[in-house]
C-alpha cells in the first residue's frame, strides 16, 4: 500500500493540459525534466497495454521511498555542516564589509 496522494489512471490528462497552459504563459522547463516526464508516461502507458494490472505507482513506491529517506536524512545534512563549517565561519567573517559595500553601490544606483 503506497502513501502517495493518489492521482487518476490516466495521467496524460492531467498533465499535458498543464503544459500546454504554462506554454502559453512562457513557462520553461528543463530539458531533463520534460524527458523524465515523457519516459514516466511512456513506461505507464506500455506497461498497461503489455499487463493491464500494471502499476507504476506500485512498483516505484519502494523505490521512491528509499530515496527520499537518503535525502532527507538529518545525519547526512549534519556531515555536510561540519565538513562545511570553515566556509560558513569565513562568510560570516566578511559579511559586515560586504554588506556595507554592497550598501555603497546601492546609494550609487540610478534608478530609471
Amino acid at each position: 500500500m503506497t502513501s502517495f496522494i493518489p492521482l487518476p489512471k490516466n495521467r496524460r490528462r492531467l498533465v499535458f493540459p498543464r503544459l500546454t497552459l504554462s506554454a502559453a504563459r512562457n513557462v520553461r522547463y528543463p530539458a531533463d525534466l520534460a524527458l523524465f516526464g515523457k519516459a514516466l508516461l511512456t513506461t505507464e502507458s506500455m506497461g498497461q497495454i503489455l499487463y493491464p494490472g500494471f502499476d507504476l505507482e506500485e512498483v516505484l513506491a519502494p523505490f521512491v521511498q528509499s530515496v527520499l529517506k537518503e535525502y532527507l536524512n538529518p545525519m547526512k545534512e549534519l556531515k555536510g555542516l561540519k565538513s562545511d563549517m570553515f566556509d560558513y565561519l569565513g562568510y560570516a567573517r566578511r559579511l559586515p564589509e560586504e554588506r556595507s559595500t554592497c550598501w555603497t553601490g546601492f546609494g550609487r544606483a540610478t534608478w530609471a
